[in-house]
């Protein structure tokens, strides 16, 4: 077990809202069948209140979107308010976890408990992104050379010609750099946020922590990850077989229910993920072992 300690002082003081009765410990493993618990445990949360959460997560999508039109700063008005929006809806997740009746209001909880520590917190995240992003450049000068202006000419469609396979394995190579330096990144965030917004942790402190927790963790953490694709993928190909059989009768029919159930399913994939996202903190951070 690692000395973290979410209360220690001055970083963590309890907090004196409802939250506070979550006690929150260091972090704990957990096989890879608790995957399919957190799952399992993040749907029974959704789905007794289904409409509040895909509606929740409807503007949660829609408040960070557009967000991130905002002329010049878009992206770091997006990056800084996303993580505020994810606390609500993690608040949600705590309040109906015992049992409670949530509302779409409880998404703007964490605006009225303080939103200063969070909005530094997706300033902290967007800094380690955008390092990432300049680490992968640097890395593809050298590698790509000349041909590095071709490679962007390719990804903005501007170049007449396919590029080389040499090039486009080159660029391959890159986007996998980037997703290996990305995973730790996200693997520091993924606890991190519920442990600022229940725990008043440092955020340092628990970015650190998230990651060595995750990487604890990974298996079960891996699992999780299939079961919501795998999920993910059922619903798509249900969407697309139930709008298939109705455009048999009415094309139009079958293309406004597809778009219908397609988007419903994005909101309710976003909302169990939020859930189940709770229930993996929860049996982690929370529940004794």
């Amino acid at each position: 077990m690692s000395d973290f300690n979410p209360y220690q002082q001055p970083e963590a003081d309890v907090l004196s809202v409802d939250l506070s009765e979550l006690e929150i410990h260091e972090g704990v493993h957990r096989p890879a069948g608790h995957a399919f618990q957190w799952v399992g445990d993040g749907w029974a949360i959704f789905s007794r209140q289904w409409v509040v959460w895909c509606t929740a997560a409807f503007l949660s999508l829609l408040i960070s979107s557009a967000a991130g039109l905002v002329p010049f700063i878009g992206f770091i008005f997006q990056m800084v308010l996303s993580p505020v929006l994810s606390a609500g809806l993690l608040y949600m997740a705590s309040r109906a976890d015992k049992g409670e009746l949530v509302s779409v209001g409880n998404l703007f909880q964490a605006f009225q408990d303080g939103p200063g520590r969070l909005m530094l917190f997706g300033l902290v995240f967007m800094l380690m992104v955008l390092a990432i992003v300049v680490i992968t450049g640097l890395l593809a000068i050298p590698l790509l050379g000349p041909d590095f202006g071709a490679l962007m000419e390719a990804a903005q469609g501007q170049t007449p010609q396919a590029p080389s396979q040499m090039l486009m394995v080159k660029g391959l190579l890159l986007l996998g750099v980037y997703l290996l330096l990305l995973i730790p990144v996200l693997a520091a965030y993924w606890f991190a946020l519920p442990l600022v917004y229940f725990a008043e942790a440092g955020i340092i402190r628990a970015l650190v922590h998230s990651f060595f927790v995750c990487i604890r963790n990974f298996v079960s953490l891996f699992v999780y990850g299939l079961v919501l694709m795998f999920l993910f993928m059922g619903l798509l190909l249900a969407v697309g077989i139930v709008a298939a059989i109705l455009g048999l009768l009415s094309e139009g029919i079958g293309i406004a229910v597809g778009f219908a159930m397609g988007f419903t399913m994005v909101f309710a994939m976003v909302a169990l993920m939020t859930t189940s996202w709770y229930a993996s903190f929860r049996d982690i951070f929370i529940t004794p072992e």
